[in-house]
């Protein structure tokens, strides 16, 4: 049986592409062919993204002026990114005809013949940039064939109206990344539903291993701890400015050319299987990224993660089942408690994600087996 997925792939943001290259590969792994639709809202689209973005920005958002000359300082970096983002999918997925619309998607699918309808996984259930709820995450397009999630994401506290929830009523089974998302879905369903892991985490280690074997830089003969901050309101610099007068080797990564201009060296990096070879080679990660904190814990490196007063839930969720709540800091922290003499034991962690992987594997498999045997 074939799997269409819908997820946010295009985006250009390294976990948005790399748990869509896990989630095509945890699919391919159980004998399921998977094509990613390859949807792109006008909404979401460079130009559109900045400007949103903008107007929750004080500093640039003030007059005109400093409207413009932000947009012209933004777009070519992230345009220049996306180019090279998009080149990255079309070679890493396998990806449908582009569509920008629920009508577009409904014409493409059309006659397309069999298969399961996935939605997921990252934060395709809650707001986009706009503040809208997106119905095609719903799988609002399709009425013939099941529809199922795979570790969908909400991200933050929401109410859905009556229009998404009668559209969730009408999948087979639903997977979340977050408990507070299940309980909240709870509410109101009454399906098979379980928290499972982030696609990431759900695939075998050896296939980021094998995807960054061969990438060398003269970055990686050095020592250096690497930062990967993805919301600017986030206050990394507590830690920033330990680590610089500590005598510590600063890398800033980011696809954004917003990176440029940050205390220590700074790396424009627009390709997300070289931001995994930044993370490898560190000694140490300090992000405010879900993904930045997955791939931390993938490739066994020390990490501190700072938790997003908004968005930060899926992170602490994270860190408390893995017990390393002591990992996390937000702007009240004080450096003595970021900073951990206690390196973290990756043999008691790997355990626990052993363990938590052949579970959600099994129930996963379980019910889409289910929905494949009673649709034959």
């Amino acid at each position: 049986m074939k799997i269409r997925l819908i997820t946010r792939h295009f985006i250009v943001n390294y976990g948005s592409f790399l748990q869509t290259y896990a989630t095509c590969n945890f699919f391919e792994k159980l004998g399921y062919p998977v094509e990613v639709i390859d949807y792109i809202p006008s909404s979401e689209e460079t130009f559109r993204v900045i400007k949103e973005y903008l107007k929750g920005n004080s500093r640039w958002n003030k007059n005109i002026f400093f409207r413009i000359i932000y947009l012209i300082l933004k777009y070519p970096g992230e345009k220049i990114a996306f180019l090279n983002f998009r080149k990255i999918q079309k070679h890493s997925l396998i990806l449908g005809e582009k569509v920008k619309s629920l009508d577009e998607i409904k014409s493409y699918i059309e006659n397309k013949g069999e298969c399961i309808y996935c939605a997921g996984s990252d934060q395709l259930w809650g707001p986009m940039p706009s503040g809208t709820y997106d119905d095609a995450y719903f799988l609002k397009f399709e009425k013939k064939y099941p529809k199922i999630s795979f570790s969908s994401s909400i991200g933050r506290s929401v109410k859905f109206d009556e229009k998404i929830i009668n559209l969730l009523k009408q999948f087979a089974f639903i997977s979340c990344r977050e408990n507070s998302a299940k309980k909240y879905l709870e509410e109101f369903l009454d399906l098979p539903m379980k928290t499972i892991l982030d696609p990431t985490l759900l695939v075998d280690r050896d296939i980021w291993l094998k995807r960054i074997d061969g990438i060398t830089k003269k970055d990686f003969n050095k020592k250096y701890i690497l930062f990967y901050q993805l919301h600017p309101e986030s206050n990394l610099d507590v830690i920033r400015e330990y680590f610089i007068k500590n005598e510590f080797n600063i890398i800033n990564i980011s696809p954004s050319l917003g990176v440029l201009g940050k205390k220590g060296v700074s790396k424009y990096v627009s390709d997300p299987f070289l931001f995994l070879a930044y993370i490898n080679h560190a000694e140490a990660i300090v992000t405010d990224s879900f993904h930045g904190t997955c791939f931390s814990l993938l490739l066994e490196k020390e990490f501190y993660s700072y938790v997003p007063e908004k968005t930060g839930t899926r992170i602490k969720e994270l860190l408390d089942n893995l017990n390393l709540e002591e990992r996390a800091f937000n702007a009240n922290s004080l450096v003595p408690e970021i900073i951990s003499e206690r390196k973290i034991d990756y043999l008691y962690i790997n355990n626990i994600l052993r363990e938590k992987r052949i579970e959600d594997i099994e129930w996963f498999t379980k019910q889409l087996r289910k929905v494949i045997k009673s649709n034959e």
